[in-house]
């Protein structure tokens, strides 16, 4: 091949290389799945087969145990996903329980989910062995990113001579994916205690105002700040705010 021709290839390959190592932007998929499953009584061990609709693969196996993780198999051969899940309530029909997706490998590296479990079907703790049919829906998404926390205020501020001060904060916590709806716990405490607590949703920036009585003792606040996207990844952060007299 003329060299000219042959580095023109070359570059138009480069590009094209780039171009599929970015990351699409992405929104959640709604997904119910069925798994069907036994465990013997005197066993922590849980198995079973399941179905499932795209972006998942149609079916597989999986295992885990009552109280942590199973881990579902794809047939296809295209990867594995865990979800974290108490087994003990596949033992009553008509209990639930919430599942996350934690980690995957294949195609389902980063593939991420939360949502609730419903058991359709079970023998009861009585089976032998346990025999039980559940239902799972959620979101899931290829997404582990978590999102980001920047706090742009945090100050505690006394209301006259009393012990009560204000805590006023401000902060940021964007998802990597724009538009997505991000919750967010405030935890505001002592070493002794907690506060106050507060919990919301936003896309943008959340501003809080809090009334607190900590302590005669106390020097600061600790506040630690918890960031979740739509399918679970979750960050923290904590801040030390002093306690600090009104200016008159």
């Amino acid at each position: 091949m003329d060299p000219h021709r042959l580095r023109a290839a070359l570059a138009v390959a480069v590009v094209v290389v780039l171009t599929a190592a970015i990351p699409a932007s992405a929104t959640p998929t709604a997904v119910t799945f069925h798994l069907v499953g036994t465990h013997p009584p005197d066993a922590d061990y849980h198995q079973g087969t399941f179905t499932a609709p795209s972006p998942l693969c149609p079916s597989g196996t999986w295992q885990g145990n009552g109280q942590g993780s199973r881990v579902f198999t794809c047939a296809d051969g295209s990867g594995t996903f865990t979800a974290n899940f108490s087994g003990e309530v596949e033992h009553t029909a008509g209990a639930s329980g919430p599942w996350p997706i934690t980690a995957g490998t294949g195609t389902y590296g980063a593939l991420r989910g939360t949502g609730r479990a419903t058991i359709d079907s079970s023998t009861g703790p009585n089976g032998n062995p346990i025999a039980f049919t559940d239902t799972w829906r959620g979101l899931v998404d290829f997404d582990n990113i978590a999102p980001t926390i920047k706090v742009r205020r945090a100050t505690a501020t006394r209301l006259g001579k009393g012990r009560s001060y204000v805590l006023r904060l401000s902060f940021a916590c964007p998802d990597n994916v724009a538009g997505n709806n991000v919750s967010y716990t405030v935890l505001i405490g002592t070493a002794a205690s907690d506060l106050a607590k507060r919990a919301g949703k936003t896309t943008a920036i959340a501003s809080l105002s809090l009334r607190v009585r900590p302590p005669r003792s106390a020097r600061f606040v600790s506040v630690d700040i918890t960031a979740t996207d739509p399918v679970g990844n979750l960050r923290t952060t904590a801040r030390r705010v002093p306690l600090r007299r009104r200016r008159s």
